[in-house]
């Protein structure tokens, strides 16, 4: 990691193409969501408090799913290695 430039463009293209992706499809969850449920409850600011809520939640799986897959793709390529 410290041979690595901190603002290199892969790393950055690679965050960047995760996080968009991780937020349109909390775009694509929240939407129906909001519209249907949280209508009413958006005047109010509670709408935009669960909105953000269920957002960052979204967001958090998806981090924690792209994490096992990694960690899983690391370890059968040790055993693989190994072998």
């Amino acid at each position: 990691m410290a041979d690595r430039y901190f603002f290199d463009k892969r790393v950055i293209k690679k965050s960047l193409l995760k996080y968009l992706g991780l937020f349109s499809i909390a775009f694509v969850i929240l939407v129906p969501i909001n519209a249907l449920f949280l209508v009413n409850k958006v005047s109010q600011g509670m709408g935009l408090f669960i909105s953000i809520l269920i957002g960052m939640a979204i967001v958090l799986l998806g981090e924690y799913i792209i994490y096992l897959v990694k960690k899983k793709r690391n370890i059968n390529n040790k055993e693989t290695n190994k072998k």
